[in-house]
């Protein structure tokens, strides 16, 4: 076995690699944050990392590296972007007698957003948001399905994984509300029907290979019980029309008006709905490369040294860049 030590910022991971193991296997293992929208196939270059050596550091693709010896590496410091969560205050609707907080939770495939409920008089409590831990794995959800396909394990660690942030972000924003993280008694979800599998404990592997069906697209009202918790899905309407849009379109009331209205929800999963009252007709597309960068080598995500637009003046080339650090590629 090979002892690795992984420096991120002002943290480090002690870790473990059988001889030969590749490093990106031993970091995802490790719950340690690093971006790789590829799915670790070599393709985009984001998954670099930085290995000292007796002649300083050299960099080199985790994807592709494998562990040989004991290694002392650094990690960027950042592998998410910033997250815009904020809006209007939100005022559930509760039945008497209620008690306790409850959370719900949009699982996008690239970023998390909760907000915190309190169950007795429907009181929006807080908001947090997150970088999803997954992107370790692949920056879509077919390169998610491909991981579950190809190893024993991966359904697994993609499920503990969203768990447990999950848990972490509603006990953080419960210390924030000053309640006890104990009070959580429900918690819903919604995103893509992807990402609902792999955090209720179903493989996704059908998603991915037609016919494209699903397991379930809980629609019977399905609990599972997480620490005392339990946890619901919202409804899907088919494999790559999730819950998430389901929820858009039933709190934005378009499906009480009349004649034709668009529905959009733009994120690495992109889907729109056109319809009302007389019912929708829904699509979807992947378009999270069009904004992260995930098929192309000099592309990235709106993270810190993204180059955002490029001027010519009179003296020259002109950067405006994310971050005010030194560029590192070009963002859309």
């Amino acid at each position: 076995m090979s002892r690795i030590l992984a420096r991120q910022g002002d943290r480090c991971f002690e870790l473990w690699a059988k001889k030969g193991e590749i490093l990106l296997e031993v970091l995802r293992r490790g719950g340690v944050e690093l971006s790789a929208p590829c799915g670790g196939n070599g393709k985009c270059g984001k998954c670099r990392v930085e290995i000292h050596c007796r002649g300083g550091r050299e960099s080199v693709l985790s994807c592709r590296y494998a562990v040989e010896r004991d290694l002392e590496i650094y990690l960027p410091e950042r592998s998410g972007g910033s997250i815009c969560a904020q809006g209007d205050t939100v005022y559930i609707t509760t039945n008497p007698g209620r008690s306790g907080l409850g959370a719900a939770l949009d699982i996008g495939t690239t970023t998390l957003v909760m907000k915190l409920f309190d169950l007795a008089d429907g009181r929006e409590l807080g908001t947090g948001s997150a970088w999803n831990c997954q992107a370790a794995f692949g920056a879509d959800v077919i390169s998610r399905c491909q991981y579950v396909m190809e190893h024993e394990d991966g359904l697994k660690l993609l499920r503990e994984g969203i768990r447990a942030q999950a848990l972490s972000m509603a006990a953080e924003l419960a210390e924030g509300a000053g309640r006890a993280g104990e009070q959580l008694k429900e918690l819903y979800i919604a995103g893509n029907t992807v990402m609902e599998h792999i955090f209720m404990g179903l493989s996704p592997a059908g998603l991915a290979v037609a016919p494209f069906r699903a397991e379930s697209l809980f629609t019977g009202g399905e609990a599972i019980s997480l620490d005392g918790i339990q946890c619901f899905a919202f409804p899907c309407a088919a494999a790559y029309v999730g819950g998430d849009v389901m929820a858009g379109i039933l709190s934005s009331r378009l499906w009480q008006r009349d004649g034709l209205n668009l529905f959009l929800d733009i994120g690495t999963n992109g889907e729109m709905a056109l319809g009302g009252r007389d019912g929708f007709a829904c699509c979807s597309v992947a378009s999270g490369p069009a904004f992260e960068g995930a098929g192309i080598g000099c592309g990235m995500a709106s993270t810190p040294g993204a180059v955002t637009a490029v001027k010519w003046t009179d003296n020259g080339f002109k950067m405006e860049l994310v971050g005010g650090v030194e560029p590192k590629g070009r963002c859309g």
